[in-house]
């Protein structure tokens, strides 16, 4: 599963200081002091994109139990998967009369519940958080598919990131959702904080949408011949 998670999880994407330390004398001419000095700047930012993936519904929801979704997720947003661990993991079979033939037809009617615990490393040298710790919930049933990432705790300019996959099925296709909410803290110059703020919302709906194409990419790479 990935997690999606997963993000999870596109911050190797965010270029949200980059931009906004490359800055002349010229266009500092003429800007107070108070503009440019460091001080404290809190960002937010929210994105939800939806998007129909070409595999049927019970295809893709037990594609996402057998197979590793959250490496391929994760490694897909420029981020490392350096631990997995398993939680809780709880499959109900009550539904299922023929649990194991409807599993290799990918027509299960099992639910499944799990927890993970995911550890990350965030590769970009513009945000100070090496590694992020990640708690992921899922809940899976023939009729949606739902999973939820968020951060343990703060890690470094990280104060908090939350990212939630909603799937259901839509005809002969499978209708998934994403969401991304995140939460920065660094020390900035006042005059740069509008911009930063900008990148931060460019960053998060860049996520979303990134987030669908490496779920479209897993699905049609682990899609039944």
């Amino acid at each position: 599963m990935k997690n999606l998670n997963s993000a999870n999880m596109k911050l190797g994407q965010i270029g949200i200081w980059a931009a906004v330390g490359l800055t002349s004398a010229m266009g500092l001419a003429g800007v107070g002091v108070w503009q440019i000095a460091p001080c404290e700047f809190q960002g937010a930012a929210k994105a939800e994109y939806s998007e129909e993936i070409n595999v049927p519904y019970d295809e893709f929801r037990t594609m996402m139990v057998r197979n590793n979704a959250t490496q391929a997720i994760v490694e897909h947003g420029g981020m490392e998967l350096i631990d997995e661990e398993i939680i809780n993991l709880h499959v109900d079979l009550s539904r299922d009369k023929r649990p194991l033939l409807n599993a290799i037809l990918r027509r299960s009617k099992s639910c499944v519940t799990a927890s993970k615990r995911l550890t990350v490393a965030v590769n970009n040298s513009q945000i100070q958080a090496d590694k992020l710790v990640l708690v992921q919930n899922a809940e899976i049933t023939p009729e949606q598919l739902d999973v939820s990432s968020f951060s343990e705790g703060p890690a470094g300019d990280l104060k908090s990131y939350h990212a939630s996959l909603h799937a259901e099925p839509s005809g002969d296709t499978t209708l998934v959702c994403v969401t991304v909410e995140m939460q920065l803290c660094k020390e900035l110059g006042k005059l740069f904080h509008s911009e930063a703020q900008s990148q931060l919302n460019a960053a998060a709906h860049q996520t979303v949408q990134q987030q669908c194409a490496a779920l479209q990419q897993f699905a049609l790479a682990n899609a039944k011949e």
